[in-house]
């Protein structure tokens, strides 16, 4: 009964100042539950392991070792520091996670507030924000995306305030940190400076904490440019447009290092429904009219960065578009396009759509806690790097086939097998098909493999 009531109130022109702050609650309350609900029916998927890989290492080490991982060191340090007193279960490697998704719906609150004066839109913006699947599930991870969704947020907030009353200060502060959030935050960072400087070059000496972290940080931005690392991001094609704006509204299917795919509950082909909701968002925004200068402004701070990122796409052959390195810019849009419908009531459907879709969610398992817990008869040696880091995780009683494992800097020797007698028998496993191995049972999606002597 309580959220018929919630949605009577907000739909009213008028907010008494006691229900702004009971709806408000409410809706924190609510993105809290989202994002808190399941949170462990999934186990840590590769760069989630990589992230409690890092953060088990001390602080000076977790600088050398984030630069590998191609991430800045900001959330490897705050997570260090979490984990320091909580301990690396799952639940706490993701918590902090779950705090910065809860504070973006916050922040948001106050940026709509800001940019349109209206209290219910404003209260909407932070719905929606509160229970978007895509946010949610990034949410859960222990990856530094939710940290980068509420810093783009509140730096936006601060750059808008900003560009009015010319006190560059906050701004200053947040620039530095968000580049040290994510490499992605660059495209922001550009705009934002240039837009300011632009408007008054008194922000010039503010940059100068954002250009002397630059200047430290220019080495390792140039290698990690010219690293084999990131190969594994495909080419853009102007058909993940649609399937992007889908996976930003929708969430995604599940967490890979590859591209995920856009959740779809409907009857449809994905493909078809992608270009629908595309076309649906493109019409509405062109509808809307008399844009105030705030809401475009907003609108550009969404828009331009993932546009630079897509010119670096096609331009320069750099790939790194991927949707998770894009969800602050993302979170923007969603704000922008909450706040200039006309009747925000006509989102009423997509909030309990959203709501059933998290609910409802199934992740998909690999098995690595069954493995954990599997007692093998022989050594278990994992046959691909990447699984091996993700059942590190759960068990130490597993080793990594030899191999060249030159350029993964969290494996050292002591993880490969070496066996003391070279006739020792051991299970190779993978979930893929190893030849010259004879499959010998499952456990979870994984083969353990023994080797029948023909190669």
């Amino acid at each position: 009964m309580i959220l018929p009531h919630i949605f009577s109130v907000v739909i009213h022109k008028n907010i008494k100042s006691a229900n702004i702050v009971a709806i408000l609650v409410f809706i924190v309350f609510l993105g809290t539950f989202l994002r808190v609900y399941n949170i462990d029916s999934k186990e840590l998927w590769y760069d989630e392991a990589v992230t409690s890989k890092i953060v088990s290492y001390q602080y000076n080490e977790i600088f050398t070792l984030s630069k590998a991982d191609f991430h800045p060191p900001l959330y490897y340090v705050v997570l260090k520091s979490w984990v320091t007193i909580f301990g690396d279960s799952e639940l706490s490697l993701r918590f902090p996670s779950v705090i910065f998704g809860v504070l973006t719906i916050v922040a948001t609150y106050f940026l709509a507030k800001y940019v349109t004066s209206n209290t219910k839109k404003a209260l909407w913006a932070s719905l929606i924000i509160a229970i978007n699947p895509f946010l949610i599930i990034y949410s859960k991870e222990a990856r530094s995306y939710s940290l980068m969704a509420l810093l783009i947020v509140l730096t936006t907030l601060v750059f808008l305030k900003a560009v009015e009353d010319k006190k560059y200060f906050h701004l200053s502060l947040l620039l530095p940190l968000l580049f040290l959030t994510h490499y992605m935050t660059i495209f922001g960072i550009v705009f934002f400076s240039i837009w300011t400087l632009f408007r008054d070059k008194k922000f010039a000496p503010y940059l100068v904490p954002l250009l002397v972290i630059i200047m430290i940080w220019i080495p390792i931005i140039r290698d990690n440019a010219n690293t084999q690392g990131l190969q594994w991001i495909p080419e853009l094609q102007w058909s993940r447009i649609p399937e992007s704006v889908h996976s930003f509204v929708l969430g995604v299917t599940s967490s890979s290092t590859g591209i995920t795919s856009p959740i779809n509950p409907f009857p449809l082909r994905t493909g078809f429904v992608s270009n629908i909701i595309f076309i649906f968002i493109i019409v509405s925004i062109f509808l809307a009219k008399n844009f105030s200068r705030k809401e475009t402004l907003l609108f550009l701070c969404g828009l331009i960065p993932i546009i630079l990122i897509i010119l670096m796409d096609i331009i320069l052959g750099k790939h790194a578009y991927l949707e998770r390195y894009l969800i602050g810019y993302a979170t923007l849009l969603l704000i922008y396009f909450v706040i200039i419908q006309k009747k925000v009531i006509i989102l009423l459907p997509y909030v309990f759509l959203s709501i059933y879709l998290v609910i409802t969610f199934v992740p998909s398992n690999f098995g690595y806690r069954e493995l954990a817990e599997h007692n093998a008869d022989k050594a278990v040696v994992m046959a691909d790097a990447t699984a091996y880091i993700n059942a590190k995780y759960y068990t130490d009683n597993i080793k990594l086939q030899s191999g060249d494992w030159k350029e993964w800097v969290i494996i050292n020797s002591d993880d490969i097998y070496n066996p003391k007698d070279p006739t020792e028998d051991y299970y190779l496993v993978s979930v893929e098909k190893i030849e010259g191995w004879q499959a010998k049972y499952m456990v979870g999606r994984f083969h353990f493999y023994e080797y029948d002597g023909s190669n």
